[in-house]
Order: C-alpha cells, then sequence, then structure tokens
C-alpha cells in the first residue's frame, strides 16, 4: 500500500507507492471504490483519530 490524502470536498483517495490513484472513498460513505467503480472495503474509524482500512483481496492487488 501506499498512503491515502482527503480532498477538500471530503473525498478519501489511496494511493500506491507510485502516486496512482486506486481506490477512493466518497464524502460521508464508508465504502472504498476502485477507479471503475468496484466496491473494495470499507473504512472504519480507529483510536487516536485514525483511520483502518479493510480492502477485498481483488482490490488490494491494485497496490
Amino acid at each position: 500500500m501506499g498512503y491515502y490524502a482527503p480532498t477538500a470536498t471530503g473525498t478519501l483517495n489511496l494511493f500506491d507507492l507510485q502516486g496512482k490513484r486506486v481506490l477512493y472513498r466518497p464524502k460521508s460513505s464508508k465504502s472504498l471504490f476502485s477507479g471503475d467503480g468496484r466496491w473494495c472495503g470499507t473504512v472504519a474509524d480507529a483510536d487516536q483519530g485514525t483511520m483502518a482500512f479493510g480492502i477485498i483481496r481483488t482490490c488490494a492487488t491494485l497496490f
């Protein structure tokens, strides 16, 4: 996995190590989607303001 970055409009983008956007979470959603619209998992709030990602195997290979 690479890194994630929120946008000013509330979308959360997940990138691979080369900087390519792999997954995104739309504003006000807990679901992660691939660039072609496939459901890929969820995002959960974790301890101390961090996030936990649950990504299905077929989407994890995109990283």
